[in-house]
């Protein structure tokens, strides 16, 4: 399912996680047997209802309240505990999921990107990425349209900006498929789909400071991908631009 914009809200989320879970609970009732083994070392779906919905009780008194944190009986200490909270919730869900074999998981995937842009919105940092930049491929995947995609654009932005410090910094660059190095460049491919010249600048520079080992990679494959596809004119030369920038050696 293309992603449409539509964030969830924190009521909505509350609403769709649980019937996800409901989904789960049927599935997993008719076949118990069978995925019994595979999830013994999962939260059982009774706790994790349970867990989720005390996350949802808490979300929702500091919406309107949130001093509700600094109270003593808060097993939070601010939002970004919370939203880790949240957000693991989240994957423990998308265990169940890959086991029951359920394979529509686009809901479930705009339900861990709108929690993490409510973490950003209510100034919290996101500590995990790893289940936010699965989320955002996928929903990036199956949509085509460039208004849909700015709002995808604007999502990503809200997530790479609110990255803890100590993910930003990237100091270990030894493992490729690193979170903030996936989602930096499904970034710069989300911006480049959405054919708006200013957005592509803005993300494209980003992408140089923050990846600056794959800047030159990403814009030459970027370049392969111009024809091939058949991205318009304004596009291209934006495209070109940061390609002859990356890609000239500088002369000795």
């Amino acid at each position: 399912m293309p992603f449409t914009g539509d964030i969830f809200s924190l009521t909505e989320l509350k609403k769709y996680t649980l019937d996800l879970l409901h989904t789960l609970d049927l599935h997993h009732t008719t076949e118990q047997q069978s995925i019994q083994v595979e999830t013994d070392y999962f939260i059982p779906l009774e706790k994790l209802e349970q867990a989720l919905i005390q996350f949802f009780e808490i979300g929702e008194k500091i919406e309107t309240a949130p001093e509700q944190l600094k109270l003593a009986d808060s097993d939070f200490g601010n939002v970004s505990e919370l939203g880790d909270y949240g957000l693991q919730l989240l994957a423990g869900l998308e265990k169940w999921f890959d086991v029951a074999k359920i394979e529509n998981k686009s809901t479930l995937h705009n339900a861990t990107l709108s929690l993490a842009v409510w973490i950003h919105d209510h100034q919290g940092n996101l500590h995990q990425l790893e289940n936010i930049v699965n989320a955002l491929s996928q929903l990036a995947n199956h949509t085509n349209k460039p208004a849909d995609l700015i709002k995808l654009h604007k999502c990503a932005e809200k997530i790479t900006n609110s990255a803890h410090k100590m993910i930003k910094a990237d100091i270990d660059k030894s493992e490729p498929g690193r979170a903030w190095r996936i989602l930096n460049l499904n970034h710069g491919i989300i911006a480049t789909r959405t054919h708006n010249v200013d957005i592509m600048n803005s993300v494209f520079e980003q992408l140089i400071q923050r990846l600056p080992d794959d800047a030159a990679n990403f814009f030459a494959d970027g370049m392969k991908q111009m024809d091939i596809i058949g991205y318009p004119e304004h596009v291209k030369h934006v495209m070109e631009q940061y390609y002859q920038l990356t890609n000239n050696p500088t002369l000795h």
